[in-house]
């Protein structure tokens, strides 16, 4: 998700996967001051099927995102993971 200043990533899957498309954000210059909020091994994927999609801005999703950006930041799993869930709520439900 986009917020106008920052976008909130959610990545999952092998755990090889993960660390080769973050060292690959990490070398785009575009990229800057990237933080991980969490890590590591879930009971069950959130994105499992999903289509990757713009909807155009929206200031009301920007601010709702932008929100729980900032207090996943600021620490605490029950904000990671209610990022996580606004994040999957928007996710679009594509093809297998």
């Amino acid at each position: 998700m986009f917020t106008g200043t920052r976008f909130a990533q959610y990545l999952e899957g092998p755990s090889g996967g993960i660390a080769e498309l973050r060292n690959s954000i990490m070398d785009d210059c575009r990229h800057e001051d990237i933080q991980t909020i969490a890590s590591g091994p879930y009971e069950h994927r959130l994105f499992l099927r999903w289509s990757l999609a713009y909807a155009g801005p929206s200031r009301f999703v920007a601010g709702k995102v932008e929100d729980a950006l900032v207090d996943a930041l600021a620490g605490g799993q029950e904000h990671v993971k209610a990022l996580a869930e606004m994040l999957a709520g928007f996710a679009i439900d594509g093809h297998s």
